[in-house]
């Protein structure tokens, strides 16, 4: 699993962030989750503008699956 790049997906809504980790097949190319995380954004976090947002997601996201990202390629 640590052989193949791991890619993230985030994104942003008013209300709320989420992110997808996946990996590509070594097979067929296609992208398969590993895993996936959402957040409910609090009052603060709302007042952000749509780019913070979303790099509010991209952080959470590599906090969450940092122990995937140790030792990968």
């Amino acid at each position: 699993m640590v052989d193949r790049p791991f890619i993230v997906e985030a994104d942003a809504s008013d209300v709320a962030i989420g992110a997808i980790l996946s990996q590509q097949s070594q097979d067929t190319g296609e992208l398969h989750p590993v895993a996936y995380m959402s957040q409910k954004l609090n009052e603060a976090e709302q007042n952000n503008v749509i780019a913070e947002k979303e790099l509010l997601a991209f952080r959470a996201a590599f906090k969450e699956w940092t122990h995937h990202f140790l030792g990968a390629k």
